[in-house]
């Protein structure tokens, strides 16, 4: 059924300790990562199952070394536990790169629909690892309240949390997870509210984001010690 709950298997509270880090400047995404990082170390090292195929440690080779610095913005921290994994193969990572760049800060949808979109995918394709990422880090800072990023995992599209717009990108992220299509009723909506360069867009997101599914699960990567888990289903 089109829209309906997304129920992680494992279902687990929120970490404990998360915490909402807000920023002096809101747009600047890198250095609430780093803020992130930063918290995670002072709290001291966590055991966490490796992934199956075990990150690159730095030093690194120099041409990986390079791009996994653009990924993080030139923070100067550690490049995210899925970049350094990914980094195995230079020339996907690459890509890679140039793809999410494009979509996180060169896109034309506007970053809370974004967000949407992203958080809508992880959650269907059960990758709490990157959910967990873009709700710590984008979330908030977007717009989104913590009951829509709630709903982005437990709710539908019927869900009174989104706006009739908002609910046509839910709707969207949901029939391409579970059909590989797009309904014509549904292409209707969407031709009526985005241009053709964002509907183009919006299939990229959605593509891209499982992609990281994929990622993110068939290696079994643990979530970064700062992102957010899959809420809790509430029983009544």
């Amino acid at each position: 059924m089109i829209g309906r709950p997304v129920l992680e298997p494992r279902t687990r509270c929120p970490g404990s300790g998360v915490r909402v880090l807000r920023l002096a400047c809101a747009s600047d995404s890198v250095a609430l990562l780093s803020i992130c990082y930063e918290i995670s170390s002072r709290r001291g090292a966590v055991m966490v199952p490796a992934p199956r195929i075990p990150a690159l440690e730095s030093p690194y080779d120099p041409e990986i070394a390079r791009t996994l610095e653009r990924m993080m913005g030139g923070s100067g921290r550690e490049p995210l536990l899925l970049f350094r994994v990914v980094a195995h193969n230079p020339n996907v990572l690459d890509k890679f790169r140039s793809s999410g760049s494009y979509l996180l800060n060169f896109g034309t949808i506007d970053p809370i629909e974004r967000e949407i979109v992203i958080d809508r995918t992880c959650a269907r394709c059960r990758s709490e690892y990157e959910w967990g990422v873009h709700v710590t880090v984008y979330g908030r800072r977007v717009g989104l309240s913590d009951e829509q990023i709630r709903a982005t995992v437990l709710g539908t599209a019927h869900s009174p949390e989104w706006t009739e717009r908002q609910a046509t990108l839910i709707r969207l992220a949901d029939e391409l997870h579970e059909t590989g299509e797009v309904s014509d009723d549904l292409w209707v909506q969407l031709q009526a509210g985005w241009s053709a360069a964002q509907l183009v867009e919006l299939l990229a997101l959605v593509g891209q984001y499982h992609m990281v599914a994929y990622f993110t699960n068939a290696l079994r990567l643990p979530l970064e010690s700062y992102a957010q888990h899959f809420p809790q289903v509430v029983q009544s």
